[in-house]
Formats: structure tokens, sequence, C-alpha cells
């Protein structure tokens, strides 16, 4: 017990002395909005404030992402949206609102496209990601967040790509796929290192710790818990702070130690209470009870199922359900759109270039047409031929261009197509009749006319030299 107590006076200590450098960004933050500045910078820093306050103090977090999100819609600045939406999201997502988190996430897919930025883009895959993976398809969860970490692979964006490693570990660890999860997480830790950023750290020794207690290698994974709690303590970071305390607690109940077990439980259980971290309570109170139910303390597993209950309604109501289920059907159709849409726009491209290569040809095929016509070495036969296969194409050309505008005026009604098409022809033939009787009399004269002129020119230079 007197350890225990030691360790908890420690904690607190270090608690106590490591939040300072998560309060003075906040504090750089607040006096940052004290000075005049344009309103979309605002919005920015705003978020960014909310983002800080998110895994401490999840309320405060979504008042001051609402307000960046409502300054960026104010002055029309969809990249601050976009921001705004993400932000608002992660804290409907940390504290079990699913339905709301997806909404926002999505929406902030849209204006991330939108604005045509792979960063806020994939984001915004990685949060809907998390979304999926709390309501169990780690499938989902696991594609969108693989297709997020492409993207930051390509623009060398190392803190969201190592966010993208982390998640990718923690949803191959939930899902049992130890290999995939102990590789992912190991580079998102590499990758903390070199940031040097606090937080991560302690998640990803948190996160192999999860791996390892999988593996049955209780005393490797015991020493990542012990490795990363003081990380999570400094970071400020209570969400993380809670599962690798519910970690070590599941530890010390296989070893026996139940004064440790205990007090790591109820670590969890307060921090996720304070934090208001539903889905932290279901994990804490759902171990609390099967454990005093087992040493036979029914009251207490009594209160803390009660607790379990609560939160797991709270999380996974039917409704809840329902709307996130309404909402992935709209994005999946959303995106069955944006393919759709991509492949036409394809096609397009490609009937374009085959139209601009016909209307070379043919403007070439004229234009050899013309010199052929004025050369003496081709006969009638051939400029009659050419002639006749110059109209041939360009009226079958004309064909080619007005038919889809047909096809779209009858909507695709052979009957209707059908007729417009012989009443074109009745148009067309006579057309072509004529401009074929035109072109070839008329080149075949020229031709004529050319090959008797040279003939000419040829028997007067024999007539020359022959006197």
């Amino acid at each position: 017990m007197r350890k225990n107590i030691c360790l908890f006076l420690l904690l607190v200590l270090i608690q106590t002395t490591a939040i300072r450098p998560q309060t003075n960004i906040i504090d750089s933050l607040n006096q940052l909005l004290l000075n005049k500045m344009p309103d979309s910078s605002r919005s920015l820093i705003l978020s960014k404030l909310g983002g800080q306050y998110m895994i401490s103090n999840p309320d405060t977090a979504l008042i001051l992402s609402q307000q960046g999100l409502a300054l960026a819609r104010q002055i029309n600045y969809t990249n601050g949206e976009a921001i705004g939406l993400n932000q608002t999201a992660s804290v409907f997502n940390i504290t079990g609102n699913y339905p709301r988190a997806l909404e926002f996430f999505l929406e902030a897919l849209k204006k991330s496209e939108a604005i045509g930025n792979p960063l806020r883009i994939g984001a915004s895959l990685v949060n809907i990601g998390s979304v999926y993976y709390y309501q169990g398809d780690h499938r989902l969860a696991i594609n969108y967040t693989l297709k997020a970490k492409e993207l930051f692979e390509r623009s060398g964006n190392k803190p969201n790509l190592m966010n993208s490693l982390l998640n990718l570990g923690d949803f191959y660890e939930k899902w049992n796929r130890l290999d995939s999860a102990r590789f992912y997480t190991q580079q998102a830790y590499e990758l903390a290192i070199v940031l040097k950023d606090t937080d991560f750290t302690g998640m990803t020794l948190n996160n192999l710790g999860n791996i390892y207690t999988k593996m049955g290698q209780p005393v490797i994974a015991m020493e990542f818990y012990r490795s990363g709690l003081p990380n999570l303590i400094q970071a400020g970071d209570d969400d993380a702070l809670c599962e690798c305390s519910l970690g070590m607690a599941k530890l010390f109940q296989k070893s026996g130690n139940k004064d440790s077990c205990v007090y790591y439980a109820r670590l969890s259980m307060v921090t996720a209470q304070n934090g208001g971290f539903t889905n932290r309570i279901l994990n804490a109170s759902n171990f609390l009870s099967d454990y005093y139910k087992t040493i036979g303390m029914v009251d207490s597993a009594y209160v803390y199922l009660a607790t379990t209950i609560t939160a797991k309604d709270s999380l996974f109501s039917q409704e809840k359900s329902r709307q996130i289920q309404n909402l992935s059907i709209t994005e999946m159709l959303r995106q069955q759109e944006k393919a759709a849409e991509a492949t036409a726009a394809r096609e397009e491209r490609r009937t374009d270039i085959q139209y601009a290569i016909i209307i070379i040809g043919l403007i070439s095929f004229t234009i050899l047409f013309l010199l052929l016509s004025r050369s003496i070495i081709v006969n009638e036969k051939w400029i009659k031929f050419l002639g006749i296969l110059g109209l041939l194409l360009v009226f079958e050309f004309i064909n080619l261009v007005i038919h889809p505008y047909i096809s779209a005026a009858t909507h695709h009604s052979p009957l209707g197509i059908l007729l417009i098409s012989v009443a074109v022809a009745a148009v067309l033939v006579p057309v072509h009749h004529n401009a074929e009787e035109w072109v070839i009399h008329k080149m075949i004269g020229k031709n004529k006319r050319l090959r008797l002129a040279a003939a000419k020119r040829i028997v007067k230079r024999l007539e020359e030299e022959e006197g």
C-alpha cells in the first residue's frame, strides 16, 4: 500500500511539472488571440487551441473548435472550415459521439477535396478511419488509413505520416494481426523519436505494450507501459493515459498483484471520467466489474457493471448505429459518383483527342488532295477516287458529331433516332451528291487543263528543238 502511495505522489509530481510545455503552448496561443490579426488566422488559432485541450479537457476543446469553425464559415475560408470541422469532429470522436464525428469528418473531407489540399484530405481520411475503428470495423478503418498514409508519404509530411502509422499499428493490434501491428507501431515510434514528440513516443510505447501483452510476453509489455506512462503524463494525454494504466492493471492482475491492479484500473477509470472519455470509461468499468466479481465483491461489481451498461448504451445505441450506417452509405455513394465522374472525364478527354486527330487528318487529306489535283502525274481516275473518299469522310464525320446530340434529344429512343437520322440523311444525301459532282468535275476539269497545258509546253519545246 505504501508503495502505491509513493507511486501516486511521484505521478502527481511528474504531471505537475511536465504539463508545463502544454500549458506554455496554450498560453502562447491565448496571447496571440489578444493581438489584432486577420479573421482567417484567428480561426486557425482557435482550432489549434481546441486541439491542445482535446486530450485533457474535451468540453473546452469543443467550444474553441466550434468558434474557429464558425469564424471560418463566416468569412468563407474553406481551408479554415476543413481544419475546424476536423478538430470539432475529433472532440466528438474522443468523447464517443461517433455519428456527429463521422458527419463532421465527411464534411471536412469534401471541403479538403474542394481546395485540393492533400494534407487536409489525408487528415480527414485518418480521422474517418478512427471512427470506424471505434465502431469495430477494423477493415474499413485500415483502408481509410492506408489511403491517408500514401498521401503523407508522397507529400513527405512526417508528423501526419507518424499519426497514420500509429493508427495502423493500433487497428491491427485490436484486429489481432500482431505482426502488422508491431511493424507499423515500430515505424511510428522511430518517427516519434526523430521528431522528439513526447506524446507520440508515449502512445507508441503504450501500443507496443498492448501488442506484447497479446503475444504472451508480459515482462516486455510491462516495460513498454512503464516507459510510456511518464511520456503521456508529460504530454498531458489523459486519453492515452487511460489505456496505458488499464493495460498495466491487466498485467498486475495476471501476476497476482491485487493492490497495483486495482490502483491502475481506478486511475484509468477516474481519468476517463474526469476527461469525459466514454470509450475509456467503458473499458475501465468493464474490467473493474469483472475483477470485483471474481473476488466476490458483488456490490462493487454491480456499481461498475451499471457504469458499463450506461457507457455502452451511450456509445452503441441502435439509433447511433443507424446514423453511422446511413452516413457510411452516403459517403460510399459519393465516392462511387466521384469514380464515375473521373472515368467519364477520362473518356471525354480520349474522345476529344480522337476528334482532334480526325479533324487534323481531314485537313491533311484535303491539302494532299488539292496538291495532287494540280499534279500532272495523277490521272483522272485517282482524282475521282480521292474526291469521293474525301467527301465520304467529311459527311461521315458530320454524322459522327451529330449522333450524340440526336441520341440525347430523343432520350436514346430507337424510333426517334431512326426518324431524325432519316431526316438528316434526306438533307445530307443531296448535298453530298451535289458536292461530289462539283468537286469531281471541277478538280478533273482543272487537272485536264493542267495536263493539256503541260502537253502543249512539251510539244512546243520539241518543235523548237527540231527547228
